[in-house]
């Protein structure tokens, strides 16, 4: 994702990767993008979610409402978003990019990261005086804390996927 002129573009290389293929313009700064499980790339500007394939064939996925926060990172695989809260906004939101369903990230404004699968969501909760390290994988809302800032705690049940 490049950017040029206030907005930015989506090139791929295949194979050799000797030949640069741009594949679409955006009009606004891209601020995350993703390979999809079917040969899409999906990106996002922070405020809409929109994919592209090697054929140039786009589709809109999501777009967040006014004030409901900023897409601020992709999973890999593109199937969810964290979507990071506006300012004075408690925590941010796990997206279904797909359904368009969101689950709060107990205390998570910031520091969330996605597995390399894209299966698994961790974040730093820090709504209370002691900052947790929060895992939970993306099709359930059951986080298990695995540390805190005074030692190791013991991973709490994680219902099975």
């Amino acid at each position: 994702m490049g950017a040029g002129r206030g907005g930015s573009g989506v090139a791929a290389r295949q194979g050799g990767g000797k030949r640069r293929q741009h594949l679409v313009d955006s009009p606004t700064p891209g601020t995350s993008l993703a390979w999809s499980l079917n040969d899409r790339i999906v990106y996002t500007d922070g405020t809409s979610i929109n994919s592209v394939d090697l054929s140039k064939a786009t589709a809109s996925l999501y777009t967040i409402p006014p004030g409901a926060g900023t897409v601020a990172l992709l999973a890999p695989g593109g199937a969810y978003a964290y979507v990071a809260p506006d300012a004075g906004a408690p925590a941010g939101q796990l997206l279904d990019i797909a359904s368009g369903t969101e689950q709060v990230l107990q205390g998570a404004a910031s520091d969330v990261a996605f597995s390399g699968d894209g299966s698994t969501v961790v974040w730093v909760d820090k709504s209370q005086s002691t900052p947790r390290l929060l895992v939970e994988p993306v099709t359930h809302s059951a986080p298990a804390m695995v540390s805190t800032r005074d030692g190791p705690t013991a991973i709490a049940d994680v219902p099975p996927a």
